[in-house]
């Protein structure tokens, strides 16, 4: 957060030497506003990080939509076929700076996951088919990368910024949404997926 505060010169003449009845007042309203800015500033900071992580509980009554996306290899991906999984699917697009600075937390999280059966998704928004094919040889993914070529899914799963993510329990139901940037490290996030992959699969 940057505030900028806005300092009046003084005007020339002799209206500069005049000294106004209210003068006390306004350096002590100048004074008070900030004083209250410093202290916004401290509770920011003071700020517990899952607030910061933007997370939330999937709506209890509100169902998991359909995934139904393909992926660069022609496969169509379903959330039934992935049942017994924990499933992290990742929205994102090729021109959001936050989504490409993030790629190295997806890749661990792949990597990590493997072992205890939790797989990523990566859902690219909407790029073209050329803008996608160049990135990704660019930037190889060791996970599955969806399209969402008009943006419907992304909709579906109530996304509102990139890069979004859904974390979906091995029941294939959703039970987190996290708007905006991932902290792979962060207490909420961690903690979410912690509790999903120490759940017990369906029988």
């Amino acid at each position: 957060m940057t505030i900028t505060l806005l300092h009046s010169a003084p005007s020339s003449g002799a209206r500069h030497t005049v000294r106004s009845a209210h003068a006390p007042a306004t350096r002590r309203v100048t004074f008070l506003l900030l004083a209250s800015a410093c202290l916004a500033l401290a509770v920011l900071a003071a700020a517990p990080a899952r607030a910061l992580e933007r997370m939330e509980a999937w709506p209890a009554k509100r169902p998991t939509p359909a995934l139904g996306l393909t992926d660069l290899t022609g496969h169509t991906w379903q959330l039934d076929e992935l049942r017994g999984k924990v499933v992290l699917l990742h929205f994102w697009a090729t021109w959001c700076e936050s989504c490409v600075a993030e790629l190295p937390h997806l890749n661990a999280l792949a990597a990590e996951g493997a072992k205890d059966s939790t797989v990523v998704l990566s859902v690219n928004y909407k790029d073209a088919a050329a803008t996608l094919a160049e990135f990704t040889a660019a930037h190889p993914a060791p996970y599955p990368v969806l399209r969402d070529r008009d943006g419907e899914a992304f909709k579906r799963f109530g996304g509102v910024v990139l890069p979004a993510t859904i974390l979906i329990d091995r029941s294939g139901r959703a039970r987190w949404r996290l708007s905006g940037p991932l902290d792979a490290a962060g207490p909420a996030f961690t903690t979410a997926l912690a509790t999903l992959t120490a759940e017990a699969a369906p029988h």
